[in-house]
């Protein structure tokens, strides 16, 4: 039996032949064991069951399998957020809960709105329960969001990077600015660049907005914040000016402040105390902001032709 192996020996063959077969034990079998053995290509395995699959205890299984699913040994995909949500409000009643387990597990910081909406407006006194079970987690690490090409050219990137251990790490930034066709906003600002936390809590800077990602500032790795960063000199004395969470390939959480706000206190780099522009400004749960993400009935018009019905 598949899930009574060792994850390691679990392959990858074997799930696809479980998939195929006609009984529903089999198949949630095999969705248990790409929930066990993880990795980035569950994410997409699991949505493709969601979104093809007609039989409803499938589709749940593939739906609380998300919530177990890790990129790595400790770290949850959280790539599944913006997708559960959509199966929240586009779904019916069954799927709704799971979803909200599903969430419940996953701990994501990005989804207390979402979960304080559900409390004062859904009806169902059920779900209402389930949302109040909801407890972000402390440390969350962020999955980056983008394509396996993009995420392997940043593992193997040679761009440059400073990690901040005090103010005069940031001196290098001068370097940056002498380059010919880059523009200072004032003769004493540089910036916006990109910034990272990594999971040991490392602060890094690297380039230029325009021109560099996120993901290639963390080597391809997860990260607990990111965003954009303006420094400035200031009485002979380096300073953050600006500071944000826009991230498209990591969608960090507007809350990330107190994880790169105490590191720039710990190095005694000056700095506004909260994140000066908050992304996405409509919030994470806009309906524009969901429609980039799979189960949006527009989204899934937009790359199947069809809306993903789960009433």
């Amino acid at each position: 039996m598949i899930l009574a192996k060792p994850t390691e020996e679990i392959k990858i063959s074997e799930i696809e032949t479980l998939l195929k077969k006609n009984d529903l034990y089999s198949k949630c079998s095999a969705v248990q064991a790409i929930a066990r053995k993880g990795g980035r290509d569950a994410y997409s395995r699991l949505i493709d069951i969601v979104r093809e699959e007609k039989e409803q205890d499938l589709i749940n299984a593939a739906i609380i399998a998300m919530a177990q699913t890790k990129t790595c040994a400790e770290t949850y995909d959280s790539r599944f957020l913006f997708p559960l949500v959509n199966l929240y409000n586009h779904g019916n009643r069954q799927i709704k809960a799971c979803t909200l387990m599903a969430i419940n597990r996953i701990k994501d910081p990005r989804a207390i709105d979402f979960i304080e909406h559900i409390q004062t407006t859904e009806q169902d006194q059920n779900l209402r329960e389930l949302a109040g079970k909801y407890n972000p987690a402390p440390k969350f690490a962020y999955t980056f969001a983008g394509t396996e090409d993009e995420l392997q050219n940043a593992r193997n990137t040679n761009c440059l990077r400073i990690r901040l251990k005090e103010p005069e790490d940031l001196h290098p930034l001068v370097l940056y600015f002498e380059k010919p066709g880059l523009v200072r906003k004032t003769e004493e600002d540089y910036g916006p660049l990109t910034y990272i936390v990594d999971e040991k809590r490392n602060l890094f800077i690297g380039g230029f907005i325009e021109s560099e990602e996120h993901v290639s500032a963390a080597r391809g790795e997860n990260v607990l914040a990111a965003g954009e960063i303006t420094a400035g000199i200031e009485g002979g004395k380096w300073i953050v000016k600006e500071i944000n969470n826009r991230s498209i390939g990591y969608h960090p959480a507007r809350s990330t402040f107190d994880i790169v706000g105490a590191i720039l206190d710990h190095i005694g780099l000056q700095n506004p105390g909260k994140f000066t522009y908050l992304h996405p400004r409509e919030g994470f749960f806009s309906d524009d902001f969901l429609s980039l993400f799979p189960f949006h009935p527009e989204y899934e018009k937009k790359h199947f032709g069809k809306k993903k019905t789960t009433k």
